[in-house]
C-alpha cells in the first residue's frame, strides 16, 4: 500500500451527517508525502478504487460526502501553498 512519510499534518476537519443512515461522523483530512507505494483498496465493500485527480480537474461523481464538503468550501485553500507537494 501507500506509506506516508513523517511530514503528515492535519488540514481540516468536517462534520458529516448521513441522514439516510442516521449517522454522524467527523472526518479529519491530513496532508502528507509519499516516496513510494501505490494506494490499495483495503475495504472493497466501502471503496471501489483509488485514483489520483487534481483538485483543478472535474472530480468524479458520486463523491464521498466529506470530500464533497471539502471541495465546496475554502477547504482546498491548503493547496495554494507548496503546490509542488500535491500529486496531480
Amino acid at each position: 500500500g501507500l506509506e506516508l512519510g513523517n511530514q503528515v499534518s492535519v488540514v481540516t476537519a468536517v462534520n458529516n451527517i448521513f441522514e439516510e443512515e442516521k449517522k454522524q461522523t467527523v472526518t479529519i483530512f491530513v496532508r502528507g508525502t509519499s516516496e513510494e507505494g501505490i494506494p490499495k483498496v483495503m475495504e472493497p465493500s466501502k471503496c471501489e478504487t483509488w485514483i489520483w485527480v487534481g483538485w483543478d480537474q472535474t472530480l468524479p461523481s458520486p463523491l464521498f460526502l466529506p470530500l464533497e464538503q471539502l471541495a465546496s468550501t475554502d477547504g482546498l485553500g491548503f493547496l495554494a501553498s507548496n503546490r509542488e507537494d500535491v500529486h496531480d
